[in-house]
């Protein structure tokens, strides 16, 4: 049951990894070529500001 757990741990552990660096890969774009195109407002609503808030929260945990 332990190795059972620790398995699942690994492949949520590597899921989120996966996660995190598609959302790392898509805040650089957002910020790069991108920003020429999206707007970047400071509002809640919008995409890149959700995109900013993720990737300081990751760089903050990182």
């Amino acid at each position: 049951m332990l190795s059972e757990s620790l398995l699942a741990a690994s492949r949520i552990t590597d899921a989120c990894m996966e996660i995190s660096s598609g959302l790392l890969e898509d805040a650089a774009y957002v910020r790069g070529a991108a920003s020429e195109h999206a707007w970047i407002g400071d509002g809640p609503d919008n995409l890149p500001t959700l995109v900013r808030s993720l990737l300081a929260r990751v760089e903050a945990t990182g």
